[in-house]
């Protein structure tokens, strides 16, 4: 009798396995991966955003590729700007330091300049932000296109989009108000356990909010990040901190 138990208990554990019925959830994988990446100290990260908008038979594109290492206290970011089939360099030092952000950015000249404002932890805590993408309407795991990754589809619903679009700041920022009907869809990859991709496509959302001036918008991003805290710690060179002018609005 026990060596009949004893086999039965090795075939369900393998039909089990056969099956997928044994591994994690969608939900316990994002939820374990948002915590997990929560803790990082600091990382390597790019962004690639590609859009473009028509009116009227005109089509101005518009591109942009960041690459950047560091941490909460200090970045650096290269990259490029694109836009009516016009090039620009960026590179960016980021230092927080006595409850102040400093920005320092070369211009096309190769000159540096700086601007410096309140830093306020609480908007830019990296928690809250990261305890936002569990608020999703609902997730599924799809097959992975990224050898190695784990792919969820996060779909976060409209509705409470528009809610947040509502806010007085994206009103003004947006210069309108904006009605948000379609729900966003966002492709995740993990890697170790870490999000490694977040990809999104914005054009519906977009159009949602350009409708009324009839445009045509077409917006992805892609933001890949990796080496969790492996990276070394980020320094402003003495020759840009001596050498930067204060932009004054």
């Amino acid at each position: 009798m026990k060596n009949t138990l004893k086999y039965l208990g090795t075939m369900f554990a393998m039909v089990l396995l056969m099956t997928g019925c044994g591994s994690k959830s969608a939900e316990d994988t994002f939820s374990d991966a948002i915590d997990k990446t929560n803790d990082f100290k600091n990382l390597q990260f790019a962004m690639k955003v590609d859009a473009s908008i028509s009116a009227q038979g005109t089509t101005m594109g518009i591109g942009m590729n960041l690459e950047g290492e560091g941490g909460e206290e200090a970045a650096h970011i290269t990259g490029k700007l694109t836009m009516l089939g016009m090039e620009q360099d960026m590179e960016i030092y980021t230092v927080e330091k006595d409850n102040m952000m400093y920005s320092y950015q070369k211009d096309d000249e190769g000159n540096w300049t700086y601007t410096k404002e309140a830093f306020n932890k609480e908007e830019m805590d990296t928690e809250k932000v990261l305890k936002k993408l569990k608020e999703y309407k609902s997730i599924k795991k799809v097959k992975s296109d990224k050898k190695g990754y784990t792919k969820l589809e996060v779909v976060y619903d409209g509705k409470k989009l528009n809610e947040a679009a509502s806010d007085e700041t994206v009103k003004e920022t947006l210069g309108q108000d904006v009605k948000i009907e379609k729900d966003l869809v966002v492709n995740v990859y993990i890697k170790d356990g870490y999000i490694s991709i977040v990809s999104v496509d914005l054009g519906e959302l977009a159009k949602d909010l350009v409708k009324e001036q009839g445009y045509e918008v077409k917006a992805t991003i892609t933001v890949e990040m990796s080496k969790f805290n492996k990276v070394s710690k980020v320094t402003v060179p003495e020759e840009v901190l001596n050498n930067a002018k204060e932009e004054v609005e």
